[in-house]
């Protein structure tokens, strides 16, 4: 092997490395038949340990003759405001798209672009993806749920039946429950489960949380996991002195039971006080409707 084309291996193994790097995260997978069908994929930014995540970043790109591109829009769990990017050329990715939404759950979803007369057929596609904290480094990254509706079975005469009832819409006012942390380092922790209702099963558990204190110097804080090992999305109410909850968040782990931890977040290290709090929350289907909520089991 000469000089030069020693020179170019190493730059190929370079590239690819660095390429590798970069891109630690990927998701394979493929469109629905249909022309309008989706898939739906949810992920969860954390602290690794690299710090909070600042944005989501993702990509995609797609493999076929078929005259379709591939759209993926990136929502944060439970919010509609999102960032769409679009791969309109075979194996070429889109533009890198950044939702800043900080921790928590994102959904992701995969459609198809009609740029023909037809675009039926599964089509392959690939998402890079990371979460990234505000200096730029990646931070944690969960492994990828498939949460995409069900493919509509093939054109069969069904014969007279009932049209379909429309999924029940989530009432506005949430199940919750109310408590105090009194000492110094006091946390409470409960076990709650999710469960069918009328064969209907859970997608997700939201939740929020509200404290109340008179400017005392912590904040209330609820941090959710869905089993051992699993990783913890939480919520903290800034503000203990108004009657506004925080935000919602989601936990997208099904049928199941989920292990809470409600506790004092301190601005200056001093936890002494009470902290009275309430927290809302739901288990809920795919459609939107409320499934079973069991409990509490409180815990050591």
């Amino acid at each position: 092997m000469n000089s030069k084309t020693t020179i170019q291996a190493i730059c190929c193994l370079v590239a690819a490395f660095t390429c590798q790097s970069l891109h630690a995260h990927t998701l394979a997978g493929l469109t629905k038949e249909s022309e309008g069908g989706i898939s739906k994929y949810a992920v969860t930014c954390f602290n690794d340990g690299n710090g909070d995540a600042a944005k989501y970043a993702v990509q995609v790109k797609f493999t076929s003759a078929l005259p379709v591109g591939v759209r993926l829009t990136v929502n944060k769990a439970g919010q509609n405001n999102g960032v769409t990017v679009d791969a309109t050329k075979s194996g070429v990715f889109s533009p890198w798209g950044f939702n800043s939404g900080g921790n928590g759950g994102y959904v992701l979803t995969v459609s198809k672009i009609k740029l023909g007369a037809s675009a039926l057929g599964k089509v392959p596609f690939m998402i890079e993806h990371h979460c990234m904290a505000a200096n730029g480094s990646h931070t944690g990254t969960s492994d990828v749920i498939d949460i995409s509706p069900v493919d509509p079975p093939g054109p069969v005469d069904p014969g007279p039946v009932d049209p379909p009832k429309p999924p029940a819409p989530v009432p506005t006012a949430a199940p919750g429950f109310s408590a105090a942390l009194n000492n110094k380092v006091e946390s409470r922790r409960y076990a709650y489960e999710c469960m069918a209702k009328k064969g209907v099963d859970t997608q997700r558990y939201r939740f929020r949380i509200r404290g109340v204190s008179k400017a005392a110097p912590f904040n209330a804080r609820i941090t959710v996991t869905s089993g051992v090992g699993s990783e913890a999305v939480e919520a903290i109410d800034p503000i203990n002195t108004d009657k506004n909850f925080s935000e919602w968040q989601e936990v997208f782990a099904g049928n199941g039971v989920y292990r809470l931890t409600v506790d004092k977040v301190p601005e200056t290290g001093d936890t002494s006080g009470s902290l009275p709090f309430k927290v809302e929350h739901e288990c809920v289907s795919d459609t939107g409707s409320r499934t079973r909520l069991k409990g509490p089991v409180k815990l050591p």
